[in-house]
């Protein structure tokens, strides 16, 4: 067998079976990957080729690469398909190129030498990994989604390119005159570019309607991932007679004041000491207290205060251009912080996760006032999953999660959460050496209060790109390509994409939500200070260089900055990370945590 042919950017194009020809692009790609690793002094690889068993339309174009990542037997999963290809069944007398025309993927083993005895274990490994429905009865249609506002870097927006490419979505950009996204080096990730004023205003609704008309091409859907244009974007949807959630609800999730009340929770809303001040003399909240910009995000501008004082220099917007000049003032909630993640498909809960928020500098007693610093703020610091929250718990906080949403009118989408739960069985403590961890609370002084969920807030899209990737590498479900299918109310790729692993972790040693592969922690480093980033090499690069045994345990790592880059003080009241990493173990929880430590204090960066 040879690869054969080439294309413009001279990849293969076709394999060579004696005198036959196998015309099949990706394969032959695959396999020229494959045979460039033959040809290195190492063991010749062992390889598997998944084949389909029925006929049917791929998923999405890279769901092995997916399902495959930190698999402990597969060093590499190489997809052969295109988007929404027909797979073909493989007879028992099926010829060598029969086979190789249906060809789904190829697996690449760790250890080659030791494949014939892990036969087994490889079998078990790929059924967990591939347990849904990765061929599809009916072809996916051919579809195209109005992006609006396309994400202010390429390394924020790669994964949400990456997988409308692979589902076969056609995009529509539009934002602001000059994006990134509108040169021509990015040309081949968009279909159009729509220039206009993206200010959120009463007229943007109308603005986007009249560029996509002007355009011609029809869209089936818009999406986004900026929380203060959504309900905006609902407006235009509405108008274009496309899917959407409620406009009303999105006022209700993007405006953290209009939130608590769907609660039926007390809270103020406050604009300026003054007022902040009076409202709670004449309420019954009591210290300590929650003060947070009503239209917030990232944290920035939340401060718990134990006092008037406090609450005075709280209530003091430093960015009313960022944020806004109203506050929510609210309780103060002292239990376990979870983020947690639902996808809604006609009000059935398709999927959720739950991972533990650890504590952030501002939940220390005594770490009250905002001075806009790091020290005082609720920037997050470490995430775990999966959580390590009691069952009981975690079907609580399901449940309690969903009816929130569907107070609020939510029926269909994806929702990023995040909640305390009050009187919860469990807290943080340190060990005698300093870790600290989600730990059974003693049961004195416990009463007769249940557990609860105390919501915080809802966010009708993913999370952040480190936490997506987070997940994604431990249940096998891709977060950005879920959001984009909600948006076109694909149901059957919306089923199959949210089934995780069958069960890699026992339920009882991952909070009862089975499907995780791993426990990982993402290990956010927050900036300190402002200034110029130093260094030639990322910061994460530099630590796995150093130290390949921590190097082993990394999944995924992001710089956020390069060399010359200004970094904003956090006084400033912007909040804003050097870097995530996220470190894995398939050992225990502790384990994990621990070496997150370990690599959290071996990271070298210089900001001056």
């Amino acid at each position: 067998m040879a690869c054969k042919g080439t294309d413009s950017e001279n990849t293969p194009t076709k394999l060579l079976l004696g005198r036959e020809e196998v015309n099949h692009p990706r394969l032959a790609s695959a396999f020229a990957d494959v045979l460039q690793e033959a040809d290195t002094p190492q063991t010749t690889p062992h390889i598997r080729l998944i084949l389909p068993t029925q006929n049917g339309y791929i998923v999405r174009s890279d769901i092995f690469a997916i399902r495959f990542t930190r698999s402990p037997l597969i060093s590499r999963a190489l997809d052969c398909t295109e988007p929404r290809q027909l797979l073909h069944q493989v007879s028992d007398d099926a010829k060598m190129a029969q086979i190789l025309a249906s060809t789904a993927a190829i697996l690449v083993l760790h250890d080659p030498k030791d494949a014939p005895a892990r036969e087994a274990m490889l079998d078990a490994d790929i059924e967990m990994r591939l347990s849904f429905p990765w061929l599809l009865e009916n072809q996916p249609r051919q579809t195209t989604l109005a992006l609006f506002n396309g994400v202010d870097t390429w390394e924020r927006g790669e994964a949400i390119y990456n997988a409308a490419k692979a589902l076969g979505i056609s995009l529509i950009v539009i934002d602001r005159p000059g994006h990134w996204i509108s040169g021509n080096a990015f040309e081949h990730l968009r279909q159009a570019f729509l220039p206009i004023d993206i200010t959120p205003n009463s007229g943007l609704p109308g603005r986007i309607v009249t560029a996509i008309r002007d355009h011609g091409v029809p869209v089936d859907g818009i999406i986004s991932y900026a929380d203060p244009f959504l309900p905006y974007i609902a407006l235009a949807a509405q108008e274009l007679n496309l899917p959407t959630s409620p406009p009303d609800a999105l006022f209700i999730s993007t405006d953290k004041h209009k939130t608590r009340q769907a609660e039926g929770h007390e809270s103020l809303r406050v604009s300026g000491p003054e007022q902040a001040l009076q409202a709670v003399a004449a309420s019954q909240l009591r210290y300590p207290l929650i003060v947070k910009p009503c239209c917030g995000f990232s944290s920035e501008g939340v401060a718990r205060v134990r006092d008037a004082e406090e609450l005075a220099q709280a209530a003091r917007p430093l960015d009313p251009q960022r944020h806004g000049s109203d506050f929510v003032v609210e309780e103060y909630v002292d239990g376990p912080e979870v983020d947690a993640n639902l996808v809604l498909l006609d009000d059935e809960v398709l999927f959720w996760e739950v991972s533990d928020d650890f504590p952030s500098p501002g939940d220390t007693p005594g770490a009250g006032g905002s001075g806009g610093g790091v020290g005082s703020s609720f920037i997050e610091l470490a995430n775990v999953l999966p959580s390590g929250l009691p069952p009981a718990e975690l079907d609580m906080l399901r449940d309690s999660l969903h009816a929130s949403l569907r107070r609020m009118g939510f029926r269909s989408g994806f929702f990023h959460t995040e909640a305390r739960i009050r009187d919860s069985s469990m807290h943080y403590d340190a060990d005698d050496g300093g870790v600290l961890e989600l730990r059974k609370r003693p049961t004195v002084n416990q009463g007769d209060s249940r557990p609860s969920a105390f919501l915080v807030e809802v966010n009708v899209r993913p999370p952040g790109i480190q936490a997506s990737f987070a997940s994604a590498c431990t249940y096998g479900v891709e977060f950005y390509g879920l959001h984009l299918l909600s948006a076109l109310n694909d149901a059957d790729r919306l089923r199959a994409l949210t089934q995780p692993f069958a069960s890699l972790l026992a339920p009882s040693l991952s909070g009862g939500i089975q499907g995780a592969q791993h426990w990982c922690e993402i290990v956010f480093v927050p900036t300190e200070r402002g200034g110029v980033y130093e260094g030639d090499e990322d910061c994460c690069e530099e630590l796995k260089r150093r130290r390949p045994d921590l190097a082993a345990h990394i999944a995924k790592s992001l710089c956020f900055w390069k060399r010359g880059d200004e970094i904003p003080d956090p006084s400033t009241g912007v909040l804003t990370w050097i870097a995530y990493l996220l470190v894995v173990s398939r050992e225990s929880r502790v384990t994990a945590v621990r070496l997150a430590e370990e690599v959290r204090s071996e990271l070298r960066y210089h900001v001056v």
